[in-house]
Parts: structure tokens; C-alpha cells; sequence
């Protein structure tokens, strides 16, 4: 089968025969689409987070319907399929509970990026003295101004671009860094949902180049 419809029918198929006889595909790209449709079956998955290609090992991991038992022992490793694992719907607080406490940093990065970690231990480990683990935090989408607003002035360039880069950051965050460390469709964003008038939008943006580290909120100032 040529490799463009074997990736079709990876992507779209919801026969498990279908899908389990792909998942042998010598192209990654569709193992990797088998590895990621929700109608793969558990005993398929389970032999995919062993792929010898990472990208279909992590798209097994945050497969929904992994069987219970590999999704747990995911979670007990360190390897970049936890993170994957720790995003998983099919995983829980109580799932992420343990990993907020874990000795390696990559655990505690894990849970903080987790969109199941607890509101309370999320704010804990917005405080973690790895950089990694706060950088994971900022990046959260589900993380609460407060933890935002606090990360926005960590010391470690990493963390304060984690929070630049985060698309539900609120804007009172946002207006506080400086222009140079935000992205630009973030920029963007950020003017769209502050302006409404289009002249006074077309004049935020003129703005931004010579912005420099200004706050991000002087782009809304009038001249």
C-alpha cells in the first residue's frame, strides 16, 4: 500500500484489524497516525510505546484508550513518554498526585504540565527550584493568574518565556513583560483582544518594533 493512503487509513480507519495490521508499517508516519487514533486497540498501543521511533511511542502514550496497567507504568518512568502519559484524558489528579513529590526533575515537570495536576500542587511546583519544573508550569493552560503572575517574574529567562508563550495567559500578565520576550503571534493576540477601535489598533501596532523591553501593555498607551 503506498504511504500516502496508508497514512489516510491510519489516521481515519476505525476497523482495530484494520489499524493493528498498520501499526506493522515500516513508514513511522503511520505508525505513529495508528498510534494516535482512539480506535486502536489497548493490546496494539501497548506494543507501540515500545516503537523503537520516539514520536510513536509518545503518540501511544497520550493515547486514551493505552490500557490502564501501561498508562500507570508510564507514569512511573522518567523518559519523555511521561509527559505524554501525564496529558493522557485517560489519566487523573489522583494519577498525578505522586509525581509532584518525585525525586527526579522530570516527574515534577511532568505533573506540572499535566492538565489533570491539582490547582494546589500546581502553585507548589510553580516553586520547585528546578527551572525546567516552573518552565512546565508557566506553560500550563490551565494554570491560574496568580501562578502566572508570579512565574512572570522568575529569575530564569526559560520560565518568563514559558509564560510569554502561554495562549491562556489573562491579559493583565501579558501587559507586564516586555515586548522582546513575547512571541509574535502572542503580540498579536495580545492587541486583539485589548483593541477594539481599528485606528488605535493600527497604531498599537507601529509600535511594536521600536518597543524594545517596554511592557507589553505600553503598546496600548496613546501617544
Amino acid at each position: 500500500m503506498h504511504d500516502d493512503a496508508a497514512q489516510n487509513l491510519a489516521e481515519r480507519s476505525s476497523d482495530a484489524n484494520e489499524l493493528a495490521s498498520l501499526a506493522h508499517h515500516q513508514d513511522v508516519r503511520v505508525r505513529e497516525l495508528v498510534a494516535r487514533n482512539v480506535a486502536t486497540a489497548g493490546p496494539v498501543l501497548a506494543r507501540l510505546v515500545s516503537d523503537p521511533e520516539i514520536a510513536v511511542r509518545t503518540a501511544a502514550a497520550g493515547n486514551q484508550a493505552l490500557p490502564t496497567d501501561v498508562l500507570h507504568n508510564l507514569l512511573a518512568t522518567v523518559g519523555v513518554e511521561l509527559y505524554y502519559a501525564a496529558a493522557n484524558p485517560a489519566s487523573t489528579p489522583k494519577d498525578i498526585a505522586p509525581l509532584v513529590c518525585g525525586t527526579h526533575p522530570a516527574q515534577r515537570a511532568a505533573a506540572a504540565a499535566s492538565p489533570h495536576v491539582d490547582e494546589g500542587d500546581l502553585a507548589l511546583l510553580a516553586r520547585d527550584p528546578d527551572a525546567g519544573v516552573r518552565a512546565a508550569a508557566a506553560g500550563n493552560l490551565g494554570a491560574p493568574e496568580p501562578v502566572l503572575t508570579q512565574l512572570a517574574q522568575d529569575p530564569d529567562p526559560s520560565v518568563v518565556d514559558a509564560v510569554a508563550g502561554n495562549r491562556n495567559a489573562p491579559l493583565a500578565v501579558l501587559a507586564k513583560l516586555p515586548v522582546a520576550r513575547v512571541p509574535a503571534w502572542q503580540v498579536l493576540t495580545f492587541i486583539d483582544r485589548s483593541v477594539t477601535d481599528p485606528v488605535a489598533r493600527r497604531a498599537s501596532l507601529d509600535r511594536v518594533d521600536t518597543a524594545g523591553d517596554a511592557p507589553l501593555g505600553a503598546l496600548l498607551e496613546p501617544r
